[in-house]
Parts: C-alpha cells; sequence; structure tokens
C-alpha cells in the first residue's frame, strides 16, 4: 500500500525509457512483457477517464459510467500492443493479510470522513449548480477547476470491480485476468521473479519487492500513452530496476532503504546513511524482509492439492470482487471441508468490509438495503463451519462500526432460499404478464421492490414513483439532493447485494461443502439458474432502451403487489413558492398492515429474513 517518500525519492536514480511502435501493425512479436497491478491500474483509468470528461455539461455528467471505464481500460491495454508492449497478468487484490486489517480500516474510516466533507461543502446537493460558480451559465461544459473538485468524491465503490470484469470478459484479456488470494503487489512481484518483466503499477512496494535481477517497474502516472490516431509516435517514461537503483546508492537491496525510511519516518537523502548500517541479520530486518522475498499464502484455497471439483473452485475464485473474495477465503477450510479445531474455539468473528456508497452520513447506511440477501450468501458460507460469528464493517453516522450479522441453521437456510428464489420468479412472472421489458430492467425493478420492502420493514413510508423512476434511470441529475442521492445508495446497494449472493452461491456449489447438503444443493441449483441472467456491472447499473410509461406501469405492479397506494409520495418538507412549507399529509400508510402480515407469518422472503 505504499511507502511515503520513497517514489519521489527513487526517482532521480530511475532510467528514461523510449518505447517505438512496431514497424508493422500487424506484427505481435512482444518486445516487452508487462504484468499489471489491478487496483492501480483500475483507479489510473478512472482518473484517465474523468479528466477527459471535457464535454460534460453539468457536475452530475462528469462521472464516467461502469462501462465507460471498461471499455477505456481494454482500449488502453490495446494501445500498449502496438509498441510491443504485451500483457502477461493481470492480478487484483482477493484476501489482504491480517497485518493489513488496521490500515484498511483507516482507508475506509477516511472515505467516511471524505463524504462527511463533501456532504457539508455541498449541502444542496453533490451536483447542484450553486456549488460550481464556473457553471452559472447553462449548457457550459464543466472546466478544469470543476473535474478538479470532482475527483475529491471518493471513487465508485465498485470501480475496481467494474474493470476487472471488464477484462475477465475481454477476448485478449481474459485469461490472464485473476482475482488471488492475497495481495496484488506480492503476486505481481512473484510472477516478475520467475517470469522476468515489467510491473506496471503506483505502489511503491513494488520498488521493495524482490522482483529477480531483471525485473522493473513503470508508473501508471509515468506514462503518457499517444492516443489511437497518433499510435506512430514513439512514448518515453522513467523505469525502475531496483536491483541497479540499489547498486547505485551502495546498497545491497532496496529493502534497506525501505527499512530504515519506516523506522526514521524521513526521505531517501536523510535515511540512506542509516541504511547502510542496517543489520540484514537481525530478526526485525528478516520478518520485514520476509513479506517482499517471497509469496505468501493466505488462505488453504492458495496451495489446495489438485483434486475433483477444485479446479472449478479455483476459476469461480479468480473471478470474485475484491471484498467477496476477502469473506470467501475466511471461510476456506470450512468451504474445503477441512476441520479447523482453532476455528471452533475462536469467537473472534469473520468480517465482510462495506465501503461508504455516495450517501449521506446523516442517514442509516445505505448498506441495510439488500442485508436479508448478504446473509443468505454469508450462511452458506458459514454452514459447515463451527465459528457462526459474522460482522460487516459499514458506516454508522461518521463512523466505521462492525454490524453483528445473525446466521440462518440449516433448516432456516433452505427455507429462506427457498422464499428467495419464488419471490424472484413470482416477481419475473408478474412482470411479463403485461410488458416486453429485457431481464436486465426486471432485475434493476427487483431492486427497487427491495428497497420498498426495507423501507416498509422498517417503518419508513415507500419510496415516491418519481423518485424510484429517477433511481431506475441511473444517471446523476444537477439538482438531485442529498434525499434523492441516499435513495439512490439504497438502490446500488440493494442490487449489489444480489451480486454479492450470486458469487458466493457459485464458490458454494463449486466447493466440496456442496453436496454435504443435498435438499439445499438442489434449490441452489435452480437459483444459480435464475441469477444466470443477473446483468454485470456495466449492465446493472445503466438506463436500458424502456419507455417511461412502461416503467410506470411496472412501479404500480409493485405497489399493488405490495399493498401500497399506487399515488403515494414522499411528504414533502421543501418551501412551496410562496415559502412556506408544505405541511405533511397524514395518509393511510401501509406500514402497519405490512407489520402485520410478518407477524402473521408471511411467506415473503422479507419477512423471514426481517430480523436478520
Amino acid at each position: 500500500m505504499g511507502i511515503r517518500l520513497l517514489t519521489a525519492g527513487l526517482r532521480p536514480y530511475a532510467s528514461s525509457q523510449t518505447f517505438k511502435p512496431l514497424v508493422q501493425d500487424n506484427d505481435d512479436k512482444a518486445q516487452y512483457s508487462i504484468i499489471i497491478d489491478g487496483p492501480a491500474f483500475a483507479y489510473f483509468i478512472y482518473k484517465l477517464v474523468l479528466s477527459d470528461r471535457s464535454l460534460a455539461t453539468d457536475p452530475s455528467k462528469a462521472f464516467p459510467s461502469f462501462e465507460e471505464v471498461g471499455i477505456a481500460a481494454v482500449e488502453w491495454l490495446d494501445r500498449l500492443r502496438h509498441y510491443g508492449i504485451f500483457v502477461s497478468r493481470i492480478f487484483f487484490d482477493g484476501f489482504l493479510p491480517d497485518a493489513k486489517k488496521n490500515e484498511r480500516a483507516s482507508r475506509l474510516q477516511k472515505s467516511i470522513k471524505n463524504l462527511v466533507n463533501i456532504r457539508c461543502e455541498f449541502d444542496s446537493g453533490p451536483w447542484h449548480p450553486n456549488h460550481f460558480h464556473s457553471l452559472k451559465e447553462s449548457n457550459r461544459p464543466v472546466d478544469g477547476s470543476v473535474r478538479r473538485r470532482l475527483r475529491r468524491f471518493n471513487a465508485p465503490h465498485y470501480l475496481v470491480a467494474a474493470i476487472s470484469e471488464a477484462l475477465r470478459t475481454s477476448n485478449e484479456y481474459g485469461s490472464r485476468t485473476h482475482t488471488i488470494p492475497g495481495e496484488a503487489d506480492a503476486y505481481c512481484a512473484d510472477y516478475a521473479r520467475d517470469f522476468g518483466g515489467i510491473v506496471l503499477t503506483n505502489d511503491s512496494d513494488l520498488l521493495v519487492h524482490d522482483l529477480g535481477v531483471d525485473g522493473s517497474v513503470i508508473l501508471f502516472d509515468d506514462v503518457n500513452l499517444p492516443e489511437r490516431d497518433d499510435l506512430r509516435t514513439p512514448f518515453k517514461c522513467l523505469i525502475f530496476q531496483p536491483v541497479i537503483i540499489a547498486q547505485k546508492l551502495g546498497l545491497s537491496e532496496i529493502k534497506q532503504l525501505a527499512f530504515a525510511m519506516i523506522a526514521q519516518g524521513s526521505g531517501v537523502q536523510q535515511s540512506l546513511s542509516h541504511a547502510k548500517q542496517v543489520s540484514m541479520n537481525t530478526g526485525e530486518y528478516e520478518a520485514f524482509s520476509a513479506q517482499f522475498d517471497t509469496l505468501q499464502l493466505h488462505s488453504k484455497f492458495g496451495n489446495h492439492p489438485t483434486a475433483s471439483g477444485l479446479d472449478e473452485i479455483t476459476a469461480v475464485l479468480q473471478s470474485l470482487d475484491a471484498q467477496i473474495s476477502e469473506i470467501v477465503h475466511q471461510y476456506d477450510q470450512s468451504l474445503l471441508c477441512m476441520p479447523d479445531a482453532n476455528d471452533a474455539l475462536t469467537t473472534i468473528p469473520k468480517v465482510m468490509y462495506l465501503p461508504p456508497l455516495l450517501e449521506d452520513y446523516k442517514r442509516t447506511t445505505a448498506w441495510i438495503a439488500g442485508q436479508q440477501i448478504r446473509a443468505l450468501g454469508y450462511s452458506l458460507l458459514g454452514l459447515n463451519s463451527p465459528n457462526r460469528n459474522l460482522s460487516e464493517m459499514r458506516r454508522n453516522g461518521v463512523e466505521l462500526a462492525l454490524k453483528p450479522i445473525s446466521l440462518f441453521g440449516r433448516q432456516q437456510l433452505e427455507d429462506a432460499t427457498l422464499a428467495f428464489l419464488n419471490d424472484i420468479k413470482e416477481h419475473f412472472e408478474m412482470m411479463g404478464k403485461w410488458g416486453n421489458l429485457s431481464e436486465s430492467v426486471n432485475w434493476q425493478l427487483y431492486g427497487a421492490k427491495m428497497v420498498c420492502e426495507v423501507m416498509l420493514a422498517i417503518g419508513k413510508p415507500a419510496p415516491s414513483r418519481s423518485s424510484l423512476m429517477q433511481f431506475l434511470r441511473f444517471e446523476h441529475f444537477i439538482f438531485d439532493d442529498w434525499a434523492q442521492v441516499h435513495l439512490e445508495a439504497f438502490g446500488h446497494a440493494a442490487l449489489y447485494s444480489i451480486r454479492i449472493f450470486k458469487q458466493i452461491l457459485l464458490v458454494f456449489l463449486a466447493s466440496p461443502c456442496s453436496s454435504v447438503f443435498p435438499t439445499l444443493e438442489a434449490t441452489l441449483q435452480e437459483l444459480q439458474t435464475v441469477l444466470v441472467t443477473f446483468p454485470c456491472l456495466s449492465k446493472l447499473f445503466t438506463l436500458h432502451a424502456v419507455k417511461a410509461e412502461d416503467l410506470e406501469c411496472a412501479i404500480s405492479q409493485i405497489y399493488t403487489k405490495m399493498g401500497i397506494e399506487a399515488h403515494v409520495e414522499a411528504p414533502s418538507t421543501k418551501p412551496d413558492k410562496g415559502g412556506k412549507k408544505k405541511k405533511k399529509t397524514k395518509k393511510a400508510s401501509p406500514v402497519d398492515q405490512r407489520q402485520t402480515k410478518v407477524k402473521n407469518g408471511s411467506s415473503n422472503m422479507y419477512d423471514l429474513l426481517l430480523d436478520v
């Protein structure tokens, strides 16, 4: 995750490398082999696309879609090929070691703090023109100052997953893209040690890793790649060769310098004399050095023997989103039917990390939406584990907190998964009776239904038709207030929770553990078939070709099925044109009816999971 001041201090010792275009466009000879640090690549592409949004006419349109960043990622790698630079591997984090827990929690807390700052500074709404003085004129493109302010927003929570998915589904890079049971930088270094190559990253840790004699590093931020219509122009960038740099500094290895810099909290030049005096035989140095010398395995999935069924689960694991992979690897032994005596004795909870979405910190975290679905997935992972303690680390007000999640027993899980399956079938059957909506739109509508369900379950009014319509457009609007932004975060959390369940389901069914529960397995196999149509991220959070009146009718169907008045609107507290606040009108609330149905034993899956 980086050593402060190391990169800047080593720049004078790096070499300039010129990359020339291939003589012929069809020349596929690889002159350079690169290994890519996936998370660093994802954030690099996001910043690249965001900085190029000069045609957007308001801040709400300046953020790129997941489809756009995915296309940009593939296109950027394609341009490298014109210079004889070919991708060997792309690694994405899949399981961070325990030593990084505090650092990860610190980063999540920093994201919450940033969210609070944005909410306070952009009080009228995140995109409101009042906060962007250069946009007082209508239809004026956003300028550099606006884009710089927008870069202060947290990057989208699903950014890395969206780019990873785009690469995995591409013909050229799919087989080379892997989510791994560890940190990406360690796997990049390991590959470079074994096969050589240049590591592309923005993580200074890779300047310290043992990359082998010929291994080298290029930073994404140093690559100024020509545009597609100018690919016959050479380009230059700095290349860091750790072995050669260490020799220039009079050191045996760069790790000595990194060790001294961390100990002293100072830069390269200030730490250099101390680095030369570092004893490489002390236990403290050997422990520090070990994390950069060898690939440390943190999961049983990382070193299991090849056997029947395990190849399939390996393929599934390599396709998971990072935070989903994280929770899966915490259940490695139970999924592999390898009892862990220590697991039976510990009460330390497994942890699912859920970063804050773009939401209103003054309101309840958006992650309460979809919690029921996520609990189903967690229960699958823990079904064969003696440790039943699991918590979600997520925002609670302005702090990061652990929220305990109750896991289901076997019979409860069978009932709940069957209820989930039937609920999906019923929804799609209802949507199919009157309209010709695509499967992607129907899944988006299911997410809207989940939002209504959870709002009613916690005693809140259902969202208004207009608010749901706006959410289902999957676009920001310049006059969106924080109430609408928060509702949209609810919808995103609901839909992403289905993705979490789907990926966990695939892991469970591919694991030896699934055959131990044949009755449950049959239901899960059917759920897997149904979830095949659940869209990828680039199609999940985007507007599809659908008429507004069709969406309105679909929402009416959902309202009717749930017993909500079709004309329901959330009470407004905004000033009217006369400057007076509108009074809240008392309406017959469906909440009481809903709670009665829960008490009387509804068959709806959200009622079954209400106390989760």
